[in-house]
């Protein structure tokens, strides 16, 4: 096999197996430049990347532990964008399934911004294009592991990796309109708790924000889909047998969604809230704190609503 130290050492496909086993070792940046050059000349000759999927979809797989490098992150998403630009249906099911079990396998949060960078690729090619290969079921799965990469992201990333991912997601959102409700449908049929805290916190700050206009039917989506979530994941969490606190990241993931609501919308929410109130206050009012406090209305007048109820209750408790 060719082990040089230039791009023209390497012989591909032959050398496929090197470039993967070899992606820890000094030298990886180059032997991913030679990749990509081969795959550069291939695409050039109008030549299809069908026999050499596999191969480079493990080099993807393989080079997950090395992504904190820079240029190894650059260049091996060099390679799937030409992986996913210049394919047909079965190099865009092949890059899902490695985008699923690259999800599986990494604890990295370096890793799981690229996953999600590299999922928006495939959304932006596969689902939203012109001749859309990606629909249907087969969105609603990309979605759906969007948003659960997202919430491990907001869950255990740090600031700069989220910012980074709300970034991919709104230019995502921005440049491809009829998305928002593709993704807000996904979104209210989340029930896992990563995907919970990636919907909610990836969509709201796009979909509540002020300065983006959206259809009145997608606002209007927007804001169902979210009094859903939040009845069924939060208000719901302190009910029953195993009844508990929602957690912090699900909490406040609504708070732009709480921030934009207006006086008859959150009169309509408050019956709810102050029954879960007033039954388990030790479960639910940290996490009723937590969003009155993004609340941009007067809440004097629902004073005489709550008050009663954390008199009769706190005490007590």
């Amino acid at each position: 096999m060719g082990k040089g130290s230039n791009v023209e050492d390497f012989e591909f496909p032959r050398d496929y197996p090197f470039v993967e086993y070899a992606i820890d070792r000094s030298g990886s940046t180059i032997r991913l430049e030679a990749v990509l050059t081969y795959l550069s000349a291939k695409v050039l000759e109008g030549s299809d990347l069908v026999d050499d999927l596999k191969p480079l979809l493990r080099i993807v797989l393989s080079s997950l532990g090395q992504l904190n490098n820079p240029l190894i992150r650059k260049r091996t998403s060099a390679i799937w964008k030409t992986i996913i630009t210049t394919g047909g249906k079965t190099q865009i099911e092949g890059c899902f399934a490695c985008l699923s079990a690259a999800a599986k396998r990494t604890d990295n949060p370096v890793a799981w911004t690229a996953l999600v960078e590299w999922s928006c690729d495939l959304a932006r090619y596969a689902a939203f294009s012109e001749n859309s290969l990606f629909s249907g079921a087969a969105f609603n799965k990309l979605a759906s592991l969007q948003f659960g990469l997202l919430g491990k992201i907001f869950m255990n990333g740090d600031g700069c990796h989220r910012q980074k991912c709300l970034a991919l997601l709104s230019s995502l959102l921005a440049r491809h309109p009829t998305s928002y409700a593709q993704y807000l449908q996904v979104a209210a049929s989340c029930t896992d708790l990563s995907e919970l805290v990636g919907a909610t916190s990836a969509l709201g700050p796009v979909c509540f924000d002020p300065a983006r206009k959206l259809p009145d039917e997608v606002a209007a989506l927007a804001r169902t889909t979210f009094q859903s979530l939040y009845s069924s994941s939060v208000l719901a969490a302190t009910e029953g047998r195993d009844g508990r606190s929602p957690p912090d990241p699900l909490t406040l993931a609504f708070n732009p969604w709480f921030r934009s609501l207006t006086h008859d919308e959150l009169a309509a929410l408050l019956p709810e809230m102050t029954r879960i109130l007033r039954r388990t206050p030790e479960l639910y009012l940290r996490s009723l704190s937590l969003s009155v406090a993004a609340l941009s209305l007067d809440t004097s007048r629902y004073l005489p609503q709550l008050t009663p109820v954390l008199v009769d209750r706190l005490p007590a408790d």
